[in-house]
């Protein structure tokens, strides 16, 4: 992920991106309570810190 550049914050988009996810996808996990986004006025957004969290959880199923 881009932690180097300080974001705090991804839209639905950025994040599939992130994540090399499709928008669509990346709802889905929304929908599910696997990601857990924010309301900023209309945007939707996701923490960066909750795309760490996402992955950890999946590295440790995947262990």
């Amino acid at each position: 992920m881009d932690n180097q550049q300080g974001r705090m914050a991804y839209s639905v988009s950025e994040a599939g991106h992130q994540l090399s996810m499709s928008r669509a996808t990346v709802y889905k996990l929304i929908q599910a309570g696997e990601i857990r986004p924010f309301k900023s006025g209309t945007r939707t957004l996701i923490a960066a810190s909750e795309l760490t969290a996402f992955i950890d959880r999946k590295m440790k199923v995947a262990a």
